[in-house]
């Protein structure tokens, strides 16, 4: 018996070795005929008249890939200009290019991003890696298709932004719809379908309204600073409007008298200008290429940025004249607040956005209703200009008093958020709260490396003992008007919910992590795309979606605040802004609230637009984030009303 299963043994590792043996050869086998089915797809593509392809060579497939896309891209261009018969409407007036180049050039901004209907076959490995990339020649019209879908998309957003007075939006979404056309080889025969029946060629309807937009911006100065021993001692605040509605968060640049500075965000319609010597006048030219926003949102934007020349439009650029000496420009501007008509355009509740008749008296009212008492505004304006001399003559420690421990850390981080100033003389308003009182607010501006300056006001709030215990830049007056003209809701749930987003927004300027981190649930879901899955709340709050089988990126709270942390670390300043809110609240009649609103990110290395998305909970002492989801273009799948609607 056990010589029987000797030989057994003997025999099982005798067929192991022969396997060990083949297999080399099999696997020899194996890949030539492998590399044979590569070849023959290989040329039955390349002799296919129905395909576009190129192979590209090199010692890595990244090469190789490059060179394969840069002569895929040469047909491209050789297919499209022998289609074109006439000359396309674009004319580069500063550029003499022909035909052939111009369409070349606008093929580049196709062939270097990642596009789905170009495919892709490795024929060799490294070192001397090959690469085939084609496409179906009937392709091509697709893909310009896709851009002209792109193009009228971009302007549909701009049209609805423009109806809503939201005029820098609306300025940017022209910009890049006429961006994406100049890239286009066929951009005379696109057309854009208006309202009331009308069809108009793409580009001069485009150029039209971007020259309306830039010529109907005004430029006022309506006070000025003098800072006696500052580098630039002159501080002008400026009043910036279209058709008499302040444009909420503008980027603009001015010149010094030197060189142009900026680019500055001035929020609710009001911007400065720093001078070394107060100006008769100045140059003032507003931003409408946003760039960085645009790389940073859309890859094939990117792409067209980098092969495309933007239109220059002379509008944009306009002379602000000083007609009054310093002197009697702040004495008109005092006896303006003096007879309640602020400087800020915006501060009367004459905000940028149509308000209806009946939301407007809302607003009023509430804004009314919520004030502190007379005694008690006395003693806290006494507080807040004590915090106002400070903050002019750097002496911050004089006021540490003033404030609990820790509303004086937060006030040091808001110091060292950017080269703080005090631009205006501010008119406080004063709100009693539960938990204490609101001063609303210093205007300030924050400037940083690059000549980057941020308009905000800041909000102070005190607890019932008249210490500051926290402050917050505001919510401009769009979204915060959005939400107190919310008739059916009581007014502390109106401010309760402004004073969530502004606490929000501002620690994600000062890169408050602990607080963030303390805000989110620990199984809140946190998702960037447009697909949700299940997360766990309380048991009488539970949500669930239909699945849809869309990409998307989902992270735990541990994951989102560690990627939170590496951001902060490399980022000078972060700064967010609020508005088109789209606000609901559950209606059991619970603090709870389902937000969707548009947000601007803007830091030094990073910038986008899109939409923000929160379930969050203020029945606590600290509210509560169950789900955050940022979208770059607004979906009803993740709308206010639909999360709202599967609570269960």
């Amino acid at each position: 018996m056990q010589y029987i299963d000797y030989t057994m043994e003997v025999k099982k590792c005798t067929l192991f070795l022969c396997v060990l043996l083949c297999l080399p050869f099999v696997l020899q086998a194996q890949r030539q005929r492998e590399k044979k089915l590569i070849e023959e797809q290989v040329t039955a593509i390349r002799n296919n008249p129905e395909y576009l392809s190129a192979v590209g060579v090199g010692e890595s497939m990244e090469e190789a890939d490059r060179q394969a896309l840069a002569a895929l891209s040469s047909q491209i261009t050789v297919c499209v200009s022998s289609q074109l018969d006439v000359q396309t409407s674009v004319e580069q007036s500063t550029d003499n290019f022909s035909k052939t180049d111009r369409v070349n050039s606008q093929i580049q901004t196709y062939s270097m991003t990642n596009l789905s209907n170009v495919k892709r076959i490795e024929i060799s490995e490294e070192p001397e890696a090959q690469v085939l990339r084609y496409m179906r020649a009937d392709e091509v019209d697709q893909l310009f298709k896709d851009r002209e879908d792109k193009i009228k998309n971009y302007a549909k957003m701009g049209m609805a932004q423009e109806a809503r007075m939201q005029i820098a939006d609306a300025l940017r979404y022209y910009s890049w719809a006429l961006t994406l056309l100049l890239s286009h080889p066929r951009d005379a025969s696109i057309v854009f379908d208006l309202p009331d029946g009308i069809r108009m060629s793409a580009k001069p309807w485009l150029d039209s309204k971007i020259n309306e937009i830039l010529g109907g911006i005004t430029v006022k100065v309506v006070d000025a600073e003098e800072h006696k021993d500052a580098e630039c001692p002159y501080t002008l605040l400026l009043n910036i409007s279209y058709r008499d509605y302040p444009v909420s968060n503008l980027d603009y640049y001015y010149h010094n008298g030197q060189t142009y500075i900026g680019p500055i965000s001035a929020k609710d319609g009001r911007g400065v200008a720093d001078f070394y010597e107060y100006p008769q006048d100045f140059r003032f030219r507003c931003e409408y290429n946003f760039r960085s926003q645009a790389e940073n949102l859309d890859r094939e934007l990117r792409a067209v940025l980098n092969h495309i020349k933007p239109q220059h439009f002379p509008t944009a650029t306009k002379t602000v004249v000083l007609d009054t000496k310093i002197k009697k420009l702040q004495k008109e501007a005092q006896k303006a607040r003096q007879t309640d008509q602020a400087v800020e355009m915006v501060s009367t509740g004459n905000v940028a956005s149509v308000v209806e008749t009946a939301q407007q008296e809302e607003i009023l009212r509430v804004q009314e209703a919520v004030s502190a008492p007379p005694t008690q505004e006395s003693l806290l304006t006494g507080c807040m200009q004590q915090v106002e001399q400070a903050i002019r003559d750097k002496n911050y420690e004089a006021i540490r008093s003033l404030f609990t421990e820790e509303g004086y850390s937060m006030f040091e981080q808001l110091i060292a958020y950017g080269n703080a100033n005090i631009i205006a003389p501010p008119k406080y308003r004063f709100i009693q709260v539960e938990d204490g009182y609101l001063c609303k607010s210093i205007p300030m501006q924050f400037k940083f490396r690059n000549n980057k300056t941020l308009v905000e006001d800041v909000t102070f709030r005190f607890t019932t003992e008249n210490k500051i215990n926290s402050l917050a830049f505001t919510l401009n007056r769009i979204a915060e008007n959005d939400i107190l003209k919310m008739k059916s809701w009581e007014e502390d749930s109106r401010i309760s919910l402004i004073r969530f987003l502004e606490d929000y927004q501002t620690a994600y300027a000062l890169k408050r992590l602990d607080y963030i981190e303390s805000i989110f649930s620990e199984d809140a879901w946190i998702i960037t795309g447009t697909v949700l899955k299940k997360a766990e709340l309380k048991t009488e709050d539970r949500i669930s979606f239909d699945s849809r089988n869309v990409r998307y990126t989902t992270y735990t709270k541990k994951e989102y605040i560690d990627k939170l942390r590496i951001s902060f670390a490399g980022k000078e300043y972060i700064n967010l802004r609020f508005e088109d809110n789209d606000v609901l609240k559950d209606a059991r009649g619970q603090e709870i609230y389902a937000i969707q609103i548009k947000q601007d990110y803007y830091s030094n290395n990073y910038g986008d637009t899109g939409y923000l998305t929160l379930l969050v909970d203020l029945r606590g002492e600290l509210p509560i984030i169950h789900i955050r989801v940022w979208q770059e273009q607004k979906d009803e799948e993740f709308s206010a009303a639909r999360f709202l609607s599967s609570l269960q």
